[in-house]
């Protein structure tokens, strides 16, 4: 016999004590849980000194909307994680002393900070956002370098960067609307960096790019911005590519890129189509709307580009896509001069979905019919000659793989058939007669 049957009461003993001991245990748990989430949130209540009732034990403190100018002093808070002071009325940056060893992020966007003279150490911040403020240099990061993964300077008034300090955990950085006059030396946050904004500057070109072996999302531009970079100190990582907002007239070279998926070069002043061979076996979006373009050009075999976005340009022929022709998906046209699509480049374009052709001055559509896949397709000129259109809707009927965009454009009868019924309408009637399409 079993020791647990000559005496079942210590067994049962045994596994109440256990229970009582996981119930313990789990009580703690959701106690500590429960702690780790106190929370202070004021929002719009005007505030013109820092709350003296925040929880000592507090993890998120998240004040907006107020009009306090000056923090003596954060804390003490030993728990604080989370500081947020967004649109507020700040004119100088808190002494987060008392909070220094548990905090993580700090969020104080759209204040009125003017300089940054000493940050306080802090060994756990991952985000520093300082966003919209009125800062005219950038401030020193030497106490937080060590830690610091994400940086957002944007909307300021910094005219220079020289240099980074030492920052080996520091990822992404936002540098959007400064006053930059070159482009800053990367050279100490190269081992880490991978996204990099800095549009709307006041320099014209770069220089020299640091090599930044870890990059994959690069935005660059500026009113004043006219030569195109050399990216060969981030072509073996780079996924995303944007020249926004800038004069660029022509890209002289575009190295080879293994990890290159977006190219976008939208809102510049290129007259011609960019030699985009070194990137032809990755790219799957091109954006080059906005610009100069009166010509397509030679677009290489791409193996899995599915979206070309054309639109404001002065485009007056429909380009040949036909080496993307089983990849392609989207293809954006907005806008442009065309007046006729050949037949045999639309038929080239097996897997396109989406097709947007307005505001341009057509003067016919082919027979998308033919085709077998589904196309939304979007058309929205004022008026013009539609007889054509009116046949191929005609046609469409039976092929049904057509599908009209927002208000379905349709057209009004033609004279010499304005009094028939549509099913006795044929298509010669349509082509000899005139239409005029209405929106």
């Amino acid at each position: 016999m079993k020791w647990d049957e000559l005496f079942p009461w210590i067994t049962f003993t045994c596994k109440f004590n256990h229970l009582l001991a996981l119930v313990g245990l789990l009580t703690l748990t959701l106690a500590n849980t429960s702690a780790s989430w106190i929370i202070y949130k004021d929002h719009f209540s005007n505030l013109t000194a820092f709350p003296h009732d925040i929880p000592y034990d507090v993890q998120q403190i998240d004040i907006r909307h107020s009009r306090i100018s000056v923090i003596d002093k954060i804390g003490p808070f030993p728990r604080l994680q989370s500081f947020t002071f967004n649109n507020n009325s700040l004119i100088q940056f808190p002494d987060f002393s008392n909070a220094s060893d548990s905090l993580t992020f700090i969020y104080l966007k759209s204040n009125k900070i003017r300089e940054i003279t000493s940050i306080t150490p802090m060994a756990s911040l991952k985000t520093l956002d300082l966003r919209r403020n009125y800062l005219t240099e950038m401030p020193d990061l030497s106490n937080i370098s060590s830690s610091l993964e994400v940086l957002m300077l944007s909307g300021n008034k910094i005219i220079l960067i020289e240099s980074f300090p030492w920052m080996p955990a520091l990822r992404i950085v936002y540098c959007d609307n400064n006053n930059l006059v070159e482009f800053p030396n990367l050279f100490n946050v190269s081992s880490s960096l991978m996204k990099l904004t800095i549009t709307e500057q006041s320099f014209s070109k770069i220089l020299a790019l640091t090599k930044l072996p870890k990059l994959e999302y690069f935005e660059l531009g500026g009113s004043k911005f006219r030569q195109f970079p050399d990216l060969t100190n981030v072509s073996s990582s780079l996924v995303e590519f944007r020249l926004t907002f800038s004069k660029v007239k022509l890209v002289s070279y575009v190295p080879k890129m293994f990890k290159l998926k977006r190219f976008v070069l939208r809102c510049n002043q290129l007259h011609a189509f960019p030699d985009l061979t070194n990137v032809s076996s990755t790219l799957e979006e091109l954006d080059l709307a906005h610009n100069k373009l009166e010509t397509f050009g030679f677009l290489p075999y791409f193996r899995f580009l599915r979206k070309i976005i054309l639109s404001e340009n002065r485009l007056t022929e429909f380009p040949d896509l036909s080496n993307v022709g089983t990849t392609l998906q989207r293809l954006e046209l907005f806008k442009n001069s065309i007046r006729y699509i050949p037949e045999r480049l639309v038929m080239s374009l097996k897997t396109l979905n989406y097709l947007d052709l307005r505001e341009n001055p057509l003067l016919s559509l082919p027979g998308f019919c033919h085709l077998n896949n589904t196309i939304e397709l979007l058309l929205s000129e004022p008026s013009f000659n539609c007889s054509w259109q009116m046949a191929f809707s005609k046609v469409m009927e039976s092929a049904g793989n057509i599908l009209f965009s927002q208000a379905s454009p349709h057209c009004d009868l033609p004279a010499n058939v304005a009094n028939k019924d549509w099913n006795s309408i044929t298509i010669m009637d349509l082509i000899e007669g005139e239409g005029k399409l209405v929106i």
